[in-house]
């Protein structure tokens, strides 16, 4: 049986993924200069959220895949307790799953989106304090993020520059020019 708190629970991490949604779509078409003209709290909220492109970008990612991930818990969750016997249980696992990829589609998705297209600057300031609140929560999952993100791109960074070494070398070495003292 699905109960009004469930009904509300599960409502409430789709809402928070669509708050993180909107925040990706709002955020990257705003230009900082252009948020630096009055003194108004939202706009500083904003300019501070914009200063630092790279922990609101994993901020926002990682903020959705948790309440995603949430989202999806709490449905087979439900589906687990209103259904005990399990042909029964994986049944409704399955119909709880389809639902909830539906509205995750529409209300966590594309609403957010439709609604930060018509004016993405005003969207922005809108989602500007409670992207930033959630800044704090999330900050154990950012920084793993982005440990594991540097070291995937200083990894990819040393790999394109060795690779850029041997083809400078085949390059010299075919043409005849001796561009280093062979050993």
């Amino acid at each position: 049986m699905v109960t009004f708190a469930d009904s509300l629970t599960l409502f409430g991490f789709l809402c928070i993924s669509a708050l993180f949604s909107a925040g990706e779509f709002a955020f990257l078409p705003v230009r900082r200069g252009d948020t630096l003209a009055t003194d108004d709290k939202r706009r500083r909220t904003l300019v501070r959220l914009l200063s630092r492109p790279r922990d609101l970008m994993v901020n926002l990612f990682v903020g959705t895949a948790i309440s995603n991930a949430f989202s999806v818990l709490f449905a087979l969750r439900i589906a687990a307790r209103s259904f005990p016997s399990e042909p029964d249980r994986t049944i409704a696992s399955v119909v709880f799953l389809v639902i909830l990829a539906v509205l995750m589609t529409i209300m966590a998705r594309l609403l957010p989106k439709i609604y930060v297209a018509h004016n993405p600057e005003a969207a922005a300031l809108n989602l500007a304090q409670p992207v930033f609140v959630l800044f704090v929560p999330l900050y154990p999952f950012r920084k793993i993020v982005l440990l594991l993100t540097q070291g995937l791109f200083a990894a990819g960074t040393q790999a394109d520059d060795l690779l850029a070494r041997a083809t400078l070398e085949d390059e010299t070495e075919s043409s005849g020019e001796c561009t280093r003292p062979k050993l």
